[in-house]
């Protein structure tokens, strides 16, 4: 079906006259711009800059946390200290703690006073962007970034540089603490078992000293005073003269009493007792080990800083340019809607002549 032609002129001419209409209150449009720019400068004008503060850090290396390696007794990695740091940061362990201690650098928050400290804390770290892993050849969490936003007037960059360096003296003071007390467990259990060895050693000593005491008894009384050696054992107890052989099976006063006298008298007078014990030379040396361990606190870190937080001049988005690019945009469209308006009552006017 074709369209009869005085239905294209007409449009033709709603065209012209919508083109018109525009040219005619191109100021209105102008205004409404101006008007939707002047509200947007206004709005930037109060609106409170926000920023971003960074920092990348990772595990720590070996080097930092050799140290608090005893062999077979107490060793660290640094994975599992990387870990502990990373929950405390993400579970604001020490928030409230370093709040408290540092209360200047989070100036500039708005934080209630009358309110629970610790749960306006909260909402503020809620703002905070959590640990993000960065992908590292497929070791994402061996380096992680931490990220806080803040508003214009907190220092974000010392505020999360110094809670970032609170949160690992606090882990680190941990390690360290039970360092200390893994070591002071082996010295104890190295001294108790030393102790052990003496008392087992005294009640050796004084079985010993009984049985010789014993055999000197015996010997005297069958006139034993040197050792004898037993050549034809069908001879004993056959013939006057008692021949002994001194080996485990014999009873220990065939060495005669003379002799052990003698090894009851050494027995009785030896001072340096102390080397006698079981695997007494292991032991202290393993205890002066442990006693003598010392290590520099200095060396030790639970985390290794790959780049810390630095200030930022730069807003986040939406940044000015884009909020007045907005701003114009909505002048524009509230403008053109005016025009229309005006024009679509022209059209209704022309339709009533």
């Amino acid at each position: 079906m074709s369209v009869p032609s005085y239905l294209h002129q007409k449009k033709e001419v709603d065209l012209i006259e919508l083109i018109g209409v525009f040219y005619k209150y191109k100021y209105t449009v102008f205004i409404s711009i101006a008007v939707s720019l002047l509200f947007g400068l206004v709005y930037i004008s109060f609106r409170t800059p926000i920023y971003k503060a960074e920092v990348i850090i990772s595990e720590p290396l070996k080097s930092q946390i050799i140290e608090l390696e005893i062999e077979n007794i107490y060793k660290v990695t640094a994975e599992d200290v990387f870990l502990s740091l990373k929950n405390a940061l993400k579970n604001n362990k020490y928030l409230l703690e370093f709040y408290t201690i540092n209360e200047s650098v989070f100036n500039g928050y708005k934080i209630d006073s009358e309110n629970n400290i610790e749960f306006e804390l909260i909402k503020i770290a809620r703002k905070w962007k959590l640990i993000n892993e960065v992908d590292n050849n497929n070791e994402p969490n061996r380096i992680v970034n931490y990220i806080i936003k803040y508003p214009k007037g907190v220092e974000g960059h010392i505020l999360l540089n110094n809670y970032i360096n609170f949160v690992a003296n606090k882990e680190r003071e941990i390690v360290i603490d039970e360092f200390d007390k893994m070591l002071e467990v082996e010295i104890d259990k190295i001294s108790g078992k030393i102790k052990s060895n003496k008392i087992a050693y005294d009640i050796k000593k004084q079985l010993n000293m009984g049985h010789l005491s014993e055999a000197i008894i015996i010997a005297k009384k069958i006139g034993i005073d040197k050792p004898y050696f037993l050549n034809n054992k069908s001879e004993v107890g056959t013939g006057n003269i008692l021949k002994a052989e001194i080996n485990n099976n014999n009873p220990l006063y065939y060495r005669g009493y003379d002799a052990l006298e003698a090894e009851k008298k050494v027995l009785m007078e030896r001072k340096n007792e102390k080397k006698f014990f079981p695997k007494i030379i292991e032991l202290e040396s393993k205890l002066s080990l442990l006693k003598n361990k010392k290590i520099n606190t200095d060396k030790i870190q639970v985390v290794n800083w790959i780049q810390k937080a630095y200030r930022s001049n730069e807003e986040l988005q939406p940044n000015k340019i884009t909020l007045i690019l907005l701003f114009v945009g909505v002048g524009v469209i509230i403008g053109l809607f005016i025009v229309l308006v005006k024009f679509m009552i022209v059209i209704e006017k022309t339709k009533n002549r």
